[in-house]
């Protein structure tokens, strides 16, 4: 398995982005030119955590899980399902020590560079896209982004750890190259996004999903426009399940 490829010239270089979104603090939802402020995701926590019955517009938009790989993508895909999206994803790729309960992937998203006709089938759904491809999403459907933001060390340590358990090689590149190559692609991509009129985006930091869920499922709740069920979302991280976390977490 080859890493990722160094970026060159101008998308070398990290760019600021405005934050369209981001657990943990007032987090906004850009819409059109203008900004829709929302309740901060602390604020949330002091919430009755209960199923929200309100009509909900998840219907007019796809809803794309994206990251890193090993970056919590499943872990949002779980919350998702639980919170009452319903999942695009297909079952050629099984749990095993890695993801013991389940990837949530679907096979024609990895083709999606040169096939994208099967996107529409998103709409009113979730569907994992991994980074480096959200620059292939058609221009023509709608979607809400959910970011998840991992300590770089714990992704390429994951990473590292499925490619040993599998028996590929490890040391293709040194872990610090290869975190300076996800940085570097990271912020080009997030750029990208928040430059895309019918794209909205929401950053979540997967620690942040397995320390504070409720604050979480609340924040993403409100970026996809309501109606999930936040307590079912809340229960599904499972501190047992973070494995290669920095010693300060």
């Amino acid at each position: 398995m080859s890493g990722p490829k160094p970026l060159s010239g101008d998308a070398a270089r990290p760019k600021k982005r405005p934050r369209t979104g981001s657990c943990g603090e007032n987090f906004q939802l850009e819409e059109g030119n203008g900004w829709t402020h929302g309740r901060s995701a602390a604020a949330c926590v002091n919430l009755p955590l209960v199923a929200v019955t309100n009509p909900s517009p998840h219907s007019e938009f796809a809803t794309v899980v994206s990251g890193v790989p090993r970056s919590g993508t499943s872990l949002m895909m779980q919350m998702l399902a639980a919170g009452g999206i319903e999942l695009l994803t297909d079952s050629e790729r099984a749990p095993d020590a890695g993801n013991p309960r389940g990837y949530f992937e679907f096979a024609p998203v990895k083709r999606l560079r040169n096939e994208a006709r099967w996107f529409p089938e998103a709409l009113g759904h979730a569907v994992k896209v991994v980074y480096a491809l959200l620059k292939s999403l058609p221009d023509d459907v709608a979607a809400r982004v959910v970011f998840m933001q991992r300590d770089l060390a714990e992704v390429v340590a994951s990473q590292r750890a499925m490619l040993s358990r599998s028996g590929n090689p490890t040391d293709v590149l040194p872990p610090e190259r290869m975190i300076e190559i996800f940085r570097t692609q990271v912020d080009e991509t997030l750029e990208w996004v928040s430059q895309q009129p019918r794209l909205q985006l929401l950053e979540v930091a997967h620690a942040e999903a397995i320390r504070e869920p409720a604050s979480v499922a609340c924040a993403v709740n409100a970026f996809l426009g309501g109606g999930l069920d936040v307590s079912a979302m809340a229960a599904v991280p499972d501190p047992a399940l973070y494995h290669q976390r920095t010693a300060r977490r």
